[in-house]
């Protein structure tokens, strides 16, 4: 029997491309959108009592780990960013897997900006990227081509720390809850450890 979160995955994916292309038509892109609604929630977040607006995160789950890519390297308030299972090549993609992906990382154009491991070059945040190996919406040599990529962009220099952290997860498309707490640990001592003018 379906579950619940079957029979969503199932309505959403049917009107997905009416969505999309009325975004197209609108101008813009689903992604776009997305995007868009993402940087005034971070201005909302920015602008709240009690909220440092120097020291704050993301992060993302699947297409949310795309989202969480995308306000890394649109804003330079993101000054951490977690991505889970959604990195890879746009390569590794073709054509086995395009399938599988909603038009939320569908941006048209993205691709003269970078693959999606060069676009964290586009923010100083720092990056935690876990992959899971079992992943079935991604092909394991794409993401550890992504990792390959993002080691050499994000290379530490003498005494200093990189900004780049990988780590790879046995199981599938799932955001465990070992992972979970690798991700808090990650923004909490990242955010806390780091003074910004």
């Amino acid at each position: 029997m379906p579950s619940a979160a079957d029979d969503y995955n199932a309505a959403a994916g049917f009107h997905e491309e009416t969505v999309a292309k009325t975004a197209g038509l609108l101008g813009t892109s689903l992604a776009g959108m997305v995007a868009h609604d993402d940087l005034a929630a971070l201005d909302v977040l920015a602008d709240l009592p009690g909220v440092d607006p120097h020291r704050l995160g993301c992060l993302g789950f699947s297409g949310g780990g795309g989202r969480s890519l995308a306000l890394a390297a649109l804003s330079p308030r993101i000054k951490a960013s977690v991505v889970t299972c959604m990195m890879t090549t746009f390569e590794s993609l073709l054509p086995a897997y395009l399938d599988a992906h909603s038009w939320l990382l569908q941006t048209p154009g993205l691709w003269k900006l970078g693959d999606w491991p060069e676009l964290t070059a586009r923010s100083d945040a720092s990056f935690l990227v876990q992959y899971a190996l079992a992943d079935e919406l991604f092909p394991e040599e794409g993401m550890r081509e992504a990792h390959r990529i993002l080691e050499r962009l994000h290379a530490a220099s003498e005494g200093t720390r990189t900004p780049y952290t990988g780590s790879f997860w046995p199981g599938g498309h799932v955001f465990s809850a070992a992972m979970q707490e690798e991700a808090t640990e990650f923004l909490a001592s990242t955010l806390a450890l780091k003074t910004y003018a």
